[in-house]
C-alpha cells in the first residue's frame, strides 16, 4: 500500500505501517491508538486514508497480541463518523465494484499531481470514504460482535456498536 499517497487529517499516512507493527506486537500505547484515530476521524468525518487504515485495523483484530479494546474503540469512532456522513442507510454504490485502491487513489502520475489531486475539492470522495469505512466495519460485524461477551469497554462497545445504526 502506498501509504505516502494517502491523506490523513494531519498529513500523509506514512507512519501507519510502524503504528500497525506496534499494534500487532501488543506494544502500542494509548498515544499510538490516539494518533491513528485522530488521523482517520475528525469532527465526525473521515478522510482518504480512513478506509485503508480501517481495513488494516480490522485485520489487526485477528492478531493475538493486539489490544482489542483499543482497536474496537478506534473502529467505533470511525463507524459512528461514517454513519453520520452517510445517514442511517448507507448509499448503494452507483458504479460497478471498483477496487478500493483504484477508486480512491487513482493512478500515480507524479508527486506534484498527487498533491494537486488531494487539494482539489471532489464532493464524490466525501461519500466514498465513509461508505468504504462503513462497509468494511459492517463486513467485520461477526468478528467485532464476537468480543461482546468480554468484560469492560471491549464488551460494551462490541455489543452496542451496530445497535444505533439499526434503530
Amino acid at each position: 500500500m502506498p501509504w505516502d499517497r494517502l491523506a490523513t487529517f494531519y498529513g500523509r499516512a506514512t507512519r501507519f505501517p510502524e503504528q500497525a507493527r506496534l499494534i500487532a506486537s501488543g506494544r502500542a500505547d494509548g498515544a499510538v491508538f490516539k494518533e491513528v484515530a485522530d488521523g482517520i476521524e475528525h469532527q465526525d468525518g473521515v478522510i482518504q486514508a480512513s478506509p485503508f487504515v480501517t481495513r488494516a485495523l480490522i485485520e489487526l483484530l485477528r492478531a493475538p497480541k493486539t489490544d482489542k479494546a483499543a482497536l474496537v474503540s478506534v473502529l467505533e469512532q470511525v463507524y459512528r463518523a461514517a454513519v453520520f456522513q452517510t445517514g442511517p442507510e448507507a448509499p448503494a454504490p452507483e458504479e460497478a465494484e471498483i477496487p478500493l485502491e483504484e477508486e480512491l487513489l487513482g493512478p500515480f502520475v507524479s508527486e506534484d499531481e498527487d498533491e494537486i489531486m488531494w487539494e482539489e475539492w471532489n464532493p464524490a470522495n466525501w461519500l466514498y470514504w465513509p461508505r468504504h469505512c462503513r462497509e468494511a466495519i459492517e463486513g467485520a460485524r461477526e468478528l467485532i460482535e464476537s468480543f461482546s461477551g468480554q468484560s469492560g469497554e471491549l464488551g460494551r462497545i462490541a455489543s452496542s456498536l451496530f445497535a444505533e445504526s439499526e434503530s
